[in-house]
């Protein structure tokens, strides 16, 4: 029977130590990219494949020592302020990502795109000069947000669908699902007329799959159709009630779901007795709200994961072709959606 190729086969053809060719095969960023390169391809030609047992027994040895610090991290924001960023998801995105972050040895800093004299030359400076090798950015103030750094420097990945130039990779949770999900869960609850209700920045920011989500579910929705988005470029209690006094949905789907239930309340309309309400984002599958809990730390340690798994195989710039990781929510019943009893 033909021997198996070794990696100590693979270091002595390519005349380096066993751990060059041992790292230079995982794509560790510590082995030059052109050295990478030639072992990869020379082991490829010796025939080369890595024994299941001896990388799973390499990967237990891995796991059970101390975390080697390897480098920084920023989580990039762009608001007006340097505290406007936060938010009850994104402090969630941030939470989940630091903390996947100091698992794999990375040091998780923020770094703000708009302190005074900031500019996108002056920026890239500071990160490289602080050893940062990639970068997270946090949603954007709206919906059709653009950075400008050396994108050349970094590895990058993008929460959601607010930046919208450059095209990052980016990790998001299912905003059309989401919707189609709250349909789903209101329809069998017995809701017929079913409004939906957002701010247009809102929607921008999630590529409009939220208001997408919603015709499409007109198919199944007949007597929804009657009622009209409420998407205006600025949400007032005014508004609101405007529209709903109009249309009387039975149930509302909205992403602004604190304001609602405090101007319907003060309306005189009990929920969910009155009026059905569901949230497309809450942050926790215990909220009162009746909606989709989005995981938003489960979706920042994808995002640090992903992130990771570029640095170590040294993709940086602006990708050809940006990938999409998507995060399904869950349904969370809440007590604002109620069985609906017919005469």
């Amino acid at each position: 029977m033909e021997r198996r190729v070794t990696l100590r086969d693979v270091a002595k053809k390519m005349g380096v130590h066993l751990s060059t060719a041992a790292r230079a095969l995982r794509q560790d960023p510590r082995i030059s990219e052109e050295t990478r390169s030639v072992i990869c391809a020379g082991a490829e030609k010796l025939g080369y494949k890595p024994d299941p047992m001896m990388s799973a027994f390499s990967a237990y040895r891995q796991s059970t020592r101390p975390t080697a610090y390897h480098g920084a991290l920023a989580f990039v924001t762009n608001f007006p302020t340097e505290d406007g960023w936060h938010s009850p998801g994104a402090d969630l995105y941030f939470a989940g990502a630091k903390e996947r972050a100091a698992q794999l040895g990375y040091d998780l800093q923020e770094f703000w795109m708009r302190a005074p004299g900031m500019t996108g030359k002056r920026a890239s400076q500071i990160l490289a000069a602080r050893g940062v090798q990639g970068l997270l950015l946090s949603p954007q103030p709206l919906g059709q947000g653009e950075l400008d750094l050396d994108w050349n420097g970094f590895s990058t990945v993008a929460f959601g669908y607010s930046t919208v130039r450059p095209r990052m990779h980016l990790v998001s949770t299912t905003h059309f699902r989401s919707v189609r999900t709250l349909v789903l869960h209101m329809q069998e609850l017995g809701y017929r007329r079913i409004g939906f209700c957002s701010i247009e920045h809102m929607d921008e920011r999630t590529d409009q799959l939220w208001s997408a989500a919603f015709h499409h579910a007109f198919a199944s929705l007949p007597q929804s159709r009657e009622i009209p988005l409420c998407i205006p470029p600025f949400l007032t209690k005014e508004k609101f009630l405007k529209w709903y006094h109009r249309w009387k949905p039975e149930a509302i789907i909205s992403s602004e779901s604190d304001y609602i239930q405090k101007w319907l309340r003060a309306d005189g309309r009990r929920i969910p007795a009155d009026v059905g309400l569901a949230s497309v984002n809450i942050q926790g599958p215990q909220s009162r709200q009746s909606g989709i809990h989005e995981k938003s730390p489960l979706i920042g340690r994808t995002a640090v994961d992903m992130l990771v798994g570029m640095i170590n195989r040294a993709e940086r710039g602006i990708p050809q072709d940006p990938l999409r990781i998507l995060v399904e929510g869950q349904f969370a019943p809440g007590k604002t959606l109620a069985r609906v009893k017919r005469a």
